[in-house]
């Protein structure tokens, strides 16, 4: 093993936290699954470890790895690396992974039957239907030049034939979210078969609806590979110094500009905090601020 790499540690908390997340929405079971994300800066892929429960994993037990699987850092990775770094290499606009089990996914996998588009939601992917990668053997070079080949250069998911699914995104929260919601239409999907002939949506309607979900959402947490997810630097977040605006009304604009530019909290002039005339007392307000300042961001 070479010399541990040296990066931010908000990714290793990021996998760990998502690995979590894998179990509690039902996305797979015991070790099944693996995340990554790509810090193309430094060359380095994060991935969740091999064979180690999610609940029992660790911050360091996070696996980096270089492209080639060498690994830097933390415990033996995911077998699973060669599809998620032939992946980081075909769609270098990509910082994420998530290979999932989950059961209606997985069950069309087994058919070899693509998820066609009989709710619109299946945009999240950016295409009209989940197709199928060709089964391999798992942990083989051969699994990731099929799935890689089969996923193209545009779609974001797909099915990964007797095995489950694979989403990615630009970042992880973007990858996940694809994931959970493709098997909440597969889901769908099958509980519509088991009615009758579910309805499928038409090109020019799906069209429609992958051109909403461009701007569908919020903006992506990491916004360029290797740049950790953006910090606060003033005192409150931005949801506290809105609701500091909010009681701008109560104060000289001068002190609520003090509050926000400086992340401080003024003293109270001589008699200002007698003035009841309608609004909060200063020393009401202050204690409001100084409650408030707990939401500052350690460094």
């Amino acid at each position: 093993m070479k010399k541990p790499a040296i990066i931010p540690r908000a990714y290793q908390q990021m996998l760990l936290d998502y690995g979590r997340r894998l179990l509690r929405d039902g996305l797979t079971t015991g070790t099944g699954g693996n995340l990554s994300v790509a810090l193309r800066a430094q060359n380095i892929i994060a991935i969740t470890p091999s064979g180690i429960d999610y609940d029992r994993l660790k911050i360091d037990d996070i696996s980096l790895i270089d492209c080639d699987g060498l690994r830097l850092a933390g415990e033996k990775p995911s077998s699973e690396w060669h599809l998620h770094a032939a992946l980081y290499q075909k769609r270098p606009e990509i910082n994420a992974v998530v290979h999932t089990h989950s059961r209606f996914a997985t069950t069309l996998a087994l058919l070899h039957k693509p998820l066609p588009a009989c709710h619109y939601l299946i945009g999240v992917a950016g295409c009209k239907e989940i197709r199928v990668a060709p089964y391999a053997t798992f942990g083989t070079p051969e699994l990731a030049e099929k799935t890689v080949t089969a996923l193209g250069s545009n779609d974001r998911c797909i099915l990964m034939a007797n095995h489950g699914l694979i989403a990615i995104g630009s970042e992880l929260e973007q990858a996940y979210n694809t994931a959970l919601y493709i098997e909440e239409v597969a889901e769908l999907y099958h509980r519509a078969l088991t009615i009758g002939n579910p309805v499928i949506l038409s090109d020019k309607e799906m069209e429609e609806a992958l051109i909403r979900f461009q701007s569908y959402g919020r903006s992506a947490q990491i916004t360029n590979a290797g740049t950790a997810p953006a910090t606060q630097t003033g005192l409150f977040s931005p949801q506290i110094s809105t609701l500091i605006r909010t009681f701008s009304c109560f104060f000289k604009p001068k002190i609520t500009c003090k509050v926000l530019m400086r992340g401080q909290v003024p003293q109270p002039k001589q008699g200002l905090a007698a003035r009841t005339q309608g609004h909060f007392r200063w020393s009401q307000i202050s204690a409001l601020i100084r409650t408030f300042s707990c939401f500052k961001t350690r460094k």
